[in-house]
């Protein structure tokens, strides 16, 4: 009954918060029979809804204010209903209702709320062909959470959505609930209100006796040719690969729609490996290339290598450049480990000679050291009697270190 006054101040572009109606343009909107059981219906509804008082605690947004509040309110102020024998309304050639009016008036707090634009939109018509009733106020409630939709899914835990937002009563099992459902969501699945989903998708088992339910909007679809194409990830896909490579919208979408999509997918492998090969000639327009391609399905040249296959190859040359790599930090650890046990016995070594040495007295380290060059192989005995240069330096300090290791070898 809501969505139909709604309908009706819509007409009026929401210019004032009083509407005047007939009851037979109510009972026409709902699509009910022309029959008493339906005025009275639109009558018991009206009065009702006059009587409901509504309370929102801080959850009521005032849009000026940009705030939230707690609020009480009617949502409808005044109801006036002829019902007058002989005096019932019908509609003219023309569709516009005639005298006497009823009327309604929403609330200020409701009419202000709609127009700060709290009101979201909804296909009418879509709505009223919904056989259920369940199914009608699945799409009210669905249709609001695709709207702020963030992922490719909305889901609730089932009880929660049948019980506190479907409105079922009753204590029902989780597969109780799920038969319950069931007709209303195979509705909006076929009026394309919802994307079909099997029940493995549908349901998820979320602990003991818990389950969640899940929903996606419906996919998009575009006519090409006379056909409406889904528009699946698949063909989005394809049409992106073909768009990228100079292709138009317009033909990529029609080859999406035409031909298969292994043979799309091929000639657009085809003309990436030519390309990365820089093989000859060069092809001057990838896009006219393609599109030819694709309708003339060329087949593949003799050299050409699927992708899986390449994939495998540079797989393969990734490994093994891994492992020269691997080997390589190998080979360099073990030389640093060498070194630095080289430098640490280097270190060891002078440390004992330093130590042997400082343990003479003056007098006896020259004659030590004397005594070490005369007793040393003919080669550093001439680099020592040459000069003071590096290289007579460093025979002295090699042959004193030999002498001093026989004289006190180092212990481990």
């Amino acid at each position: 009954m809501l969505l139909a006054l709604i309908q009706l101040t819509r007409k009026n572009g929401f210019e004032n918060r009083r509407v005047n109606f007939s009851l037979y343009e109510v009972v026409k909107l709902l699509g009910w029979d022309d029959g008493s059981k339906s005025y009275t219906r639109v009558i018991v509804s009206l009065l009702r809804w006059k009587a409901v008082l509504l309370t929102y605690h801080e959850s009521w947004r005032d849009n000026s204010e940009r705030r939230w509040l707690s609020r009480t309110f009617n949502m409808l102020d005044e109801v006036s209903i002829y019902t007058s024998p002989g005096r019932r309304s019908k509609a003219d050639s023309n569709g516009q209702s005639q005298l006497p009016f009823s009327s309604f008036a929403w609330s200020e707090v409701v009419f202000k709320s709609f127009q700060d634009g709290y009101l979201k939109n909804l296909n009418f018509p879509v709505y009223k062909a919904l056989g259920s009733r369940i199914a009608k106020r699945m799409y009210r409630f669905l249709d609001k959470c695709f709207g702020r939709l963030k992922g490719p899914s909305v889901s609730f835990d089932l009880r929660d959505f049948a019980c506190g937002h479907i409105g079922l009563i009753g204590d029902y099992e989780p597969w109780k609930l799920k038969q319950v459902l069931a007709p209303a969501i195979r509705e909006l699945e076929e009026t394309g209100i919802i994307a079909p989903l099997s029940s493995d998708q549908r349901y998820e088992k979320t602990g003991r006796g818990k389950w969640s339910i899940v929903f996606q909007p419906p996919r998009p679809s575009r006519v090409v040719m006379g056909k409406t194409i889904p528009v699946t990830d698949s063909v989005t896909s394809l049409v992106a690969a073909l768009e990228q490579h100079g292709v138009t919208g317009k033909t990529a979408a029609v080859l999406a729609a035409e031909f298969p999509t292994e043979q799309i997918e091929l000639q657009l492998d085809v003309l990436e490996w030519w390309q990365s090969t820089n093989r000859k000639p060069v092809i001057k327009d990838p896009a006219a290339w393609l599109t030819k391609a694709v309708r003339d399905s060329y087949s593949p040249p003799k050299e050409y290598e699927p992708k899986v296959e390449r994939l495998r190859k540079e797989q393969v040359a990734e490994e093994q450049r891994q492992k020269v790599e691997a080997a390589k930090r190998r080979r360099d650890e073990a030389e640093r480990m060498a070194a630095a046990e080289r430098a640490t016995a280097d270190g060891a070594k002078r440390a004992h000679v330093e130590r042997f040495l400082a343990s003479l007295s003056p007098a006896a380290r020259e004659a030590f050291e004397r005594q070490a060059i005369a007793e040393a192989p003919p080669l550093y005995r001439e680099n020592i009697r040459r000069g003071n240069g590096p290289l007579a330096e460093t025979s002295r300090q090699l042959v004193i270190e030999e002498a001093v290791l026989r004289a006190s070898p180092m212990t481990s």
